[in-house]
């Protein structure tokens, strides 16, 4: 347990941290330029990412998504062509509802996780150098 004053400090903490990040929800949701990048910026990591994939499958590594899995093995065009078009028509819905603040967030979301999954690829390629 902390002093009352740490535990107002850490309270205080968590309250402009909380504003912060409804002040950036805010700027992007209000703004459809800003949205705009972040949509690009999330069908970019979409594209980093089957490309990571793409290297990865190639050296022997197996896909641990079990529908993008089904369609590599099928045919790696069609893998790719349907994870784009995928996100490319949850952006575009995503831009039909971009002044709704919980569009904003599940786009923000994916973002963190297509940020995420590029961490990963960056991450296994500098630990495992093409090497299994």
């Amino acid at each position: 347990m902390g002093t009352e004053t740490e535990l107002r400090e850490k309270r205080d903490l968590r309250v402009r941290l909380r504003v912060a990040v409804d002040d950036f929800v805010n700027e992007i949701q209000e703004s459809d330029f800003t949205f705009a990048l972040v949509l690009l910026f999330m069908i970019a990591l979409n594209l980093a990412d089957f490309a990571f994939t793409s290297r990865t499958l190639g050296l022997g590594y197996k896909e641990l998504n079990p529908i993008m899995k089904f369609l590599f093995l099928v045919d790696p065009v069609a893998a790719g062509v349907f994870k784009m078009a995928l996100v490319a028509s949850l952006s575009a819905l995503a831009w039909a509802l971009r002044h709704h603040r919980q569009m904003v967030v599940a786009t923000l979301f994916a973002v963190g996780v297509y940020l995420d999954l590029l961490v990963y690829h960056l991450v296994g390629s500098l630990l495992f150098n093409g090497n299994r």
